[in-house]
Parts: C-alpha cells; sequence; structure tokens
C-alpha cells in the first residue's frame, strides 16, 4: 500500500532541499543528486551531492545535508558545505586528489566520490587539514582504504 502522506512530505521536504541549497549556490548549472532517508520517528533526511555531469566529469566541492519534520516542511537540521567546484574527466590511469583542507575528516561527499567513481579512476585520495585517506584496489584485498595523519607540526610552523 501507497503511503500518500509520505510521498507528499518527501516531495516536499526534497523541493525545500533544492531551494535551502540553491539560496546558498545562486546560479549554478551543477547538477545533484538527491538521496533521501526516511527515519524511525519520521523525520526525513536529503543529502544533496555532485552527480555525474555531462561530458562524464565527476565533481566535488559542495554538499548539502538537511534534515525535516515530518511534514517535511520544518527544517530541523542543515549541513552545508560548499567550496568551489572541481571536476575530473575519467581515465583509468589517472589518480585525483580531493582537497578539503578545512575539514578535520572527510565530509560524506568525499566519501561518496571515491566509492562511487572508484572503477574510473585509478586511484582517489581525500585529502583534509589533518589526514590522507586513499582508497586503493589490489587484486588480493579488493578495494581498501589507507588513512594516514599529517605531521601537524609541519602545518604549524
Amino acid at each position: 500500500k501507497v503511503d500518500s502522506t509520505l510521498l507528499i512530505a518527501v516531495s516536499k521536504a526534497i523541493n525545500a532541499a533544492y531551494a535551502e541549497a540553491g539560496s546558498r549556490l545562486g546560479k549554478s548549472y551543477v547538477r545533484f543528486n538527491k538521496f533521501v532517508r526516511c527515519h524511525a520517528d519520521q523525520t526525513i533526511t536529503i543529502w544533496l551531492l555532485p552527480a555525474l555531469q555531462p561530458a562524464e566529469v565527476a565533481m566535488y566541492g559542495g554538499e548539502f545535508y538537511y534534515h525535516f519534520d515530518r511534514t517535511g516542511e520544518k527544517l530541523l537540521d542543515r549541513w552545508e558545505y560548499l567550496q568551489s567546484f572541481k571536476g575530473f574527466r575519467f581515465g583509468k590511469e589517472r589518480e585525483v586528489k580531493l582537497e578539503y583542507e578545512a575539514m578535520a575528516m572527510p565530509p560524506q561527499g568525499a566519501v561518496y566520490f571515491a566509492l562511487q567513481y572508484r572503477n574510473r579512476f585509478k586511484g582517489v585520495q581525500i585529502e583534509t587539514k589533518e589526514n590522507v585517506s586513499t582508497l586503493n584496489f589490489s587484486q588480493t584485498k579488493g578495494y581498501y582504504w589507507e588513512h594516514k595523519a599529517k605531521d601537524l607540526r609541519k602545518i604549524v610552523n
């Protein structure tokens, strides 16, 4: 049985999330994927993460999280990250580095990028203020993460 009340609430939440993100983005041609999660308490979470762009360009640099009440109308919580968007054309011989120098840990969008496009690049590295995380592949291990802390003494000096 279709829950029309839930569908209407999710539709409202998606529209509100795009409106909220749009007020931060201004005029932008970056396409976004939307991810919806309905929680046990009937609240709704919407994530907006950069989608694959025309000409097979994978983008990063902005992501938006919004948590709404059960009606999809009242915004309960938000988290927005926006730096300049950067993109990479696919290439199996190419290693890419996602730069998040202002962040202590990789944001959700960076992990999504690495997992979504892992087989389109030779490697994906996420660099934050404190760490470097690399998604690697080997025939024996498959895909695996390698995390290295930066020497913070070098950053301070």
